[in-house]
């Protein structure tokens, strides 16, 4: 964990919280990915046990026997659901979380967040995937494939010239360094409130999908930082006259 001395300090992360919930009302792709990415630069709440002046990680069990570390992503999140009022915590940065979830001799199945409230299930193995994907030397590289997947430009357009607050379409190309993860980036610029503009997207993101050629689709806005850096410089699927 990053710190050694128990928590004093309050931990907000609004937007964060906001992302859980629109996970837990629907748990689509772009929903999880959007829940982590926040969640890397996002600091977390880790409930602590002292037992014989040394403290564990607090776990809970489930009907299966799997046992999950538990953490809470805000003040307010852990307070309502802590065991007392001295219970003691540790703050942790999402990765040092992953990391310690996936200590083999803890015996953990993984990570839930916010139990009971916005809850959020990680397994072990997505955490791995996760924390692999963090690495400093697992890159991830975005450009222009060596070929498009057979009528995914032309779907594109059908579905953008449906959609009339759709104003341009890009679609990138992504694999990481090792090429273990790779797959579709479709970015919209699109003029909807923020609800109606998620339903678009995950409703384009499912239309897509059968013409991705088995490979991970994401669908993210225009005016977000990471997709307009992924935009820059590439030319327009679809863009209403």
């Amino acid at each position: 964990m990053e710190n050694d001395f128990f928590l004093r300090e309050r931990i907000e992360n609004p937007r964060l919280l906001e992302l859980m919930r629109l996970v837990r009302k629907e748990r689509t792709s772009q929903n999880m990915l959007d829940v982590l990415s926040e969640a890397t630069g996002c600091r977390f709440i880790v409930p602590v046990e002292i037992i014989n002046d040394t403290f564990s990680l607090q776990a809970v069990g489930d009907k299966n026997g799997r046992r999950f570390m538990v953490a809470f992503s805000d003040s307010d999140s852990f307070d309502i659901n802590k065991k007392s009022d001295d219970q003691k915590a540790v703050a942790s940065s999402f990765a040092d979380l992953i990391d310690a979830a996936c200590q083999e001799n803890l015996g953990l199945d993984g990570l839930i967040l916010n139990p009971g409230a916005e809850e959020i299930i990680l397994g072990k193995d997505m955490l791995k995937d996760i924390l692999k994907n963090m690495a400093p030397d697992n890159t991830v590289q975005i450009g222009d494939p060596d070929r498009y997947p057979v009528d995914m430009k032309k779907m594109i357009v059908e579905f953008c010239s449906n959609e009339p607050k759709i104003s341009k379409a890009y679609v990138r190309f992504f694999q990481n360094s090792d090429a273990s993860s790779k797959g579709w980036l479709f970015i919209l610029a699109c003029d909807a409130p923020e609800n109606e503009r998620n339903y678009i997207f995950d409703t384009f993101n499912r239309f897509m999908k059968p013409y991705c050629d088995g490979l991970e689709c994401f669908t993210a806005g225009a005016d977000e930082e990471y997709a307009k850096n992924a935009a820059e410089g590439a030319k327009p699927v679809y863009e209403r006259a």
